[in-house]
């Protein structure tokens, strides 16, 4: 009688060690368990807030917005922006562009540039009121920005212009408008290395039709040798 009371003694003692063993070891299994769960989270909240940072790091600063809204002929305050016009219905690689075209962003980028040279400076200028001359080397920089190549053989073919000296001399008149436009929605984004800027542009006839049209723009801007950000192309859509 007293070895089955020590036998079931016993084998409550064995019952308590195992039930405290099975509970340490549940206990060890959740531990892990969270130790993992936490761990896990906080690496993707690290991946998250460190991507966060990279897409933020992407934006395009605002200093490069400029200067790309400036090789567009971007004004908000500008009702005939004579640069940015160009862009209107134009689709493909700037220097694929047929030579009016290319002849005419030129010339409407380069216009800061012009100097009032005087009269006698060529005997083409004796009869004019003024006598405009775009500086080559500026045609030479301002190409660049929209990867033209060969810029001054578009001056040399076109009768408007005059090649003297260091200068190429306009012999136009002013420039009838047509219609007015507006631009809104501008935005710019990465696209790998190259840059795109989209905007929306509302144009106006200047006539008693006042007919208006809508264009979805696309501009797709690249670097160059020098890492240099120039426009590559264009896409113009109806809205």
């Amino acid at each position: 009688m007293e070895n089955e009371k020590l036998e079931e003694t016993k084998q409550t003692g064995k019952n308590k060690i195992l039930m405290i063993l099975t509970i340490f070891i549940i206990l060890c299994i959740v531990g892990v368990g969270v130790f993992y769960f936490i761990k896990t989270n906080d690496k993707e909240e690290s991946n998250t807030s460190n991507s966060n940072q990279q897409e933020e790091s992407k934006a395009v600063s605002e200093e490069l917005v400029k200067e790309l809204k400036e090789m567009i002929g971007y004004d908000e305050d500008e009702e005939f922006p004579l640069l940015h016009m160009n862009f209107i219905g134009v689709n493909g690689v700037i220097d694929e562009l047929d030579d009016h075209t290319k002849l005419s962003i030129l010339n409407q980028a380069t216009m800061d540039s012009r100097k009032s040279l005087p009269l006698d400076y060529d005997e083409i200028c004796v009869d004019m009121d003024e006598c405009p001359g775009i500086p080559i080397t500026a045609i030479e920089e301002t190409a660049k920005k929209y990867g033209i190549t060969n810029p001054t053989k578009l001056f040399d073919d076109d009768q408007v212009y005059v090649k003297s000296g260091d200068y190429y001399i306009w012999l136009g008149s002013g420039y009838g408008m047509s219609f007015s436009m507006e631009s809104s929605n501008f935005k710019a984004s990465y696209q790998g290395e190259d840059i795109i800027v989209e905007e929306d542009i509302i144009t106006t006839q200047l006539d008693e039709t006042a007919e208006q049209k809508k264009y979805h723009i696309s501009y797709t801007f690249k670097k160059d040798t020098e890492k240099n950000y120039y426009l590559y192309s264009v896409t113009s859509k109806d809205a």
